[in-house]
């Protein structure tokens, strides 16, 4: 809810009916969060760092073959 439909993380408490509404629905999403990180870690996609973007994206087409 928070992402898909923008909603504030009170909106996000409110409609998940909990008591303490922002920082509850705030833990919420950052375990969520914490958990998709870590089926791609275990998927082993890797992070590209924006200096390995760089290097890729400024290769000549000698040094690519």
């Amino acid at each position: 809810m928070y992402y898909v439909e923008d909603l504030t993380l009170e909106d996000v408490g409110a409609r998940m009916g909990l008591a303490s509404g922002r920082k509850r629905a705030s833990r919420l999403v950052i375990t969520g969060l914490n958990r998709i990180a870590a089926v791609f870690a275990r998927w082993n996609y890797g992070e590209v760092t924006k200096a390995q973007q760089w290097a890729d994206a400024t290769k000549t087409e000698e040094e690519s073959r």
